[in-house]
């Protein structure tokens, strides 16, 4: 009966054996008849491991971004409503009780939300651009800003530049109702569903230009794209609420204690 766990590679095949990294221990594998993907394997790629009944590696085969994706994306979930509560329990047992006042007056399921956006926004992936016989890079919603603002698919450079700044921007007017009372303040939660989905696009055609293929054909959307547009929504929603006044009684009541 075989087994698989859940490797990294640390070294490829160009100049010999492979090597891996699987729970604590380093194998060595060989391309031939152990390797089980259509593109070459490369450091740091995340793989499947299977091992045979006496424990010994004889299979090898990468595991799909939209796999890697929706693990991501499910630990952070669970993690999003924890880690708000948690936060504002350690900065009270500090001394500082009005950190967990602020999070009751802003939501806990907005600052989850917000939570789960961030993690969207930065770590899972957004985009994946397949460039021929380089295969695919898949990018975080991020490095697609820095795509567009002149990196070569978010490799070269790293820094989104000025579409960095409407990231924070965005974030920013999320909590915008928390310190302007006027319900128009509630258009500022709708900023990170408007940046996600006019960057999303930029970056599809602008990818589908580079490579002078279709976009449809070079270009699929990764879990990260997922969940950013449907914290976005969410945030969007609440914020529509405030602004034609039919925000949730409590969510009310929490802006005007704010004010």
């Amino acid at each position: 009966m075989t087994t698989i766990r859940r490797g990294r590679v640390l070294r490829d095949t160009s100049l010999g054996e492979g090597l891996v990294f699987v729970e604590g221990t380093q194998y060595s594998f060989r391309l031939e008849g152990m390797w089980r993907s259509e593109f070459a394997p490369s450091v740091n790629m995340p793989v499947d491991a299977v091992f045979d009944e006496q424990g010994q590696l004889v299979a090898l085969t990468t595991v799909a971004l939209g796999t890697l994706g929706r693990e991501q994306a499910a630990l952070a979930f669970d993690a999003a409503g924890n880690a708000v509560q948690a936060l504002t329990g350690q900065l009270q047992a500090k001394g500082l009780p009005f950190a967990k006042v602020w999070a009751r007056r802003t939501g806990y399921d907005t600052l989850a939300a917000t939570l789960l956006l961030i993690v969207a926004w930065f770590w899972l992936p957004a985009l994946s651009i397949g460039i021929g016989i380089l295969g695919e890079h898949a990018l975080s919603f991020y490095q697609v800003l820095a795509f567009l603002d002149g990196g070569f698919l978010g490799l070269a450079g790293g820094h989104a530049g000025s579409y960095g700044v409407l990231v924070l921007v965005a974030l920013l007017g999320v909590f915008l109702p928390q310190f302007w009372k006027d319900p128009r303040a509630g258009y500022g939660m709708a900023l990170p569903l408007a940046l996600t989905l006019v960057a999303a696009t930029m970056a599809f055609e602008r990818a589908g230009s580079l490579l002078g293929v279709s976009a449809w054909r070079s270009v699929s959307f990764g879990s990260g794209l997922h969940l950013a547009l449907a914290t976005g929504c969410y945030l969007a929603f609440r914020g529509l609420s405030v602004a034609r006044g039919h925000a949730p009684s409590e969510f009310r009541r929490s802006l005007d204690r704010a004010s």
